[in-house]
Order: C-alpha cells, then sequence, then structure tokens
C-alpha cells in the first residue's frame, strides 16, 4: 500500500479522487480536462484547505459507495467524485456540455464499498463517447 501526504489547496472529503497542482498542494480531480484528470491517488481523510491530507495509491479502501463488484469505475466529469461504471460515465459526459474529456480507470470495485485503487492514465474521448 502507498500512502503519501500532501497539504490541500482546499477543502477535500475522504474518498474523492486528488490531483497534484503545480504547487505542490493537491485539489479534486476532474475528467474535464487534462490537468485536472491526472489523478495521483484517493483522498483517505477530509481537510479544509492547508490540512495534511493522506491519499492512496494502490491498495482497497472501504470508503466508497454505489459501487458493484468487478466494475470498473473512473473519474467524474463533475469535481472530485467517481463513476462506478463506463456507462455511467459515459452517460454523464453525452448530457454535458463538453467537446472532450478524459476517461480514467480508477481501479476495480471489489464490494458496494470497496475499490481496489490503482489510478490508470488518462486517456482523452472525443464527445459523443
Amino acid at each position: 500500500m502507498a500512502l503519501v501526504s500532501f497539504r490541500a489547496f482546499t477543502n477535500i472529503n475522504a474518498g474523492q479522487p486528488v490531483t497534484l497542482g503545480p504547487s505542490g498542494t493537491i485539489f479534486p480531480s476532474s475528467a474535464a480536462n487534462l490537468n485536472n484528470s491526472k489523478c495521483v491517488g484517493v483522498a483517505l481523510d477530509s481537510g479544509a484547505a492547508t490540512n495534511l491530507i493522506r491519499v492512496d495509491q494502490d491498495s482497497i479502501q472501504y470508503i466508497f459507495s454505489g459501487q458493484t463488484a468487478g466494475n470498473i469505475p473512473y473519474l467524474s466529469i463533475t469535481s472530485g467524485t467517481i463513476q462506478p461504471s463506463y456507462a455511467a460515465f459515459q452517460t454523464e459526459v453525452n448530457a454535458s456540455a463538453l467537446t472532450s474529456a478524459y476517461l480514467v480507470p480508477l481501479g476495480r470495485a471489489v464490494s458496494s464499498s470497496g475499490i481496489s485503487i490503482e489510478i490508470g492514465r488518462p486517456v482523452f474521448v472525443s464527445i459523443p463517447v
């Protein structure tokens, strides 16, 4: 298990995928653009700006909800949220005003609340997905 700690740039909630910013602080990830889709892991702690937040990069965490065992959850275009499947990601992106997004797998669901975290690289997708 790889745990790293970062200072929060803004409010962070446990379970949110996070991205490392240029100042070395983290903020909630989003699949809406390349810079925000470079997810470094999932926050294990909640905290306000400047608080130290632990981030998990590669183990199983049971801090989520709405997952289906076996599905691959994806980073959402909504900042700091997760889509439980490709179909949910596709529906969200197609309903948005975006013309492109980044598909980022976050691991594999092991239960309704657990994800085996393994962050993938952002893959550019054109709309409609």
